[in-house]
């Protein structure tokens, strides 16, 4: 790997689980205009969603054009994340139920493959993608609603949309939400999920944890070449320009040089020196 190439792997984004399934999804859907989904009951007896007849056609075109990856201009991330949800809380087995062939410990790049065929008592998969439709719809957003609009650093205002996602989606770049408790710094409240099984939240898909610190070390010159980013920010100071410029920089995949050696250093056009004596 050059220092591109690893930077460029790192923020790739490409869910696995969309490379493995996302064109079977799309080749069934494409069949089925319309699926029933049940009514769907919270922890507390509530009906958080109705029993609905839903329509699949603008979901499956939007899945079919998606790329897999969930950028922060991506249209199907956010759908294709709630297909998901949907498929971890109402199929029995979860995401194992999905595979026509489980994972298999002697077979683990092979493994596991293919979409399970419907059963007789119907589609999991889609009923799993008319209630990621259901539940988006509840929620406001529309089914191609790009990701950056709804994943967002809470720690910021005014807010900024990032990649990355779930690992469970299949994702290195792995970001989501946990109770801040553990800050002292104040934060935002990120709400209540507003559909059982789903991460999302009033605001969307809040994000306080996950990628934080990387960096990538290139090797293969005279002397390493570094780039780095803190995305979440050098400071607890609102009032700073570093509370969020490097939160920007990930957002847009530009990372930061690190001054590595000497010569950098001194280059540096913002580099102060202090004398210190004792």
């Amino acid at each position: 790997f050059t220092g591109e190439e690893l930077r460029d792997a790192a923020f790739d984004n490409t869910a696995f689980s969309a490379r493995l399934l996302r064109e079977p999804v799309v080749a069934r859907c494409t069949t089925t205009a319309t699926v029933d989904v049940p009514e769907l009951v919270g922890d507390d007896g509530a009906v958080a969603l109705p029993a609905e007849t839903v329509d699949l056609t603008a979901a499956c075109t939007v899945l079919a054009s998606w790329d897999g990856r969930y950028d922060v201009d991506s249209r199907g991330a956010v759908l294709w994340r709630e297909l998901l949800a949907a498929v971890r809380r109402d199929v029995p087995g979860g995401l194992g139920a999905l595979w026509a062939e489980p994972f298999d410990p002697a077979r683990p790049v092979a493994t596991p493959a293919g979409l399970a065929p419907a059963g007789p008592e119907g589609d999991p998969v889609l009923s799993a993608l008319g209630r990621a439709v259901q539940t988006l719809a509840t929620a406001g957003w529309a089914v191609d609603v790009p990701l950056g609009d709804v994943q967002y650093a809470l720690r910021t205002d005014p807010r900024i949309g990032l990649h990355g996602g779930p690992g469970g989606d299949g994702l290195t770049n792995a970001v989501g939400y946990d109770d801040p408790s553990s800050t002292s710094e104040p934060m935002p409240d990120a709400g209540e999920r507003l559909i059982p099984g789903s991460d999302l939240r009033p605001g969307g898909y809040p994000v306080d944890e996950g990628t934080s610190f990387v960096m990538a070390v290139d090797f293969t010159g005279d002397a390493p070449r570094a780039w780095v980013l803190l995305t979440y920010g050098q400071t607890g100071d609102r009032n700073s320009e570093l509370f969020d410029v490097q939160t920007r920089r990930f957002r847009d995949k530009d990372w930061r040089d690190a001054a590595f050696t000497e010569e950098a250093i001194l280059a540096d056009p913002a580099l102060t020196e202090v004398a210190v004596s004792s």
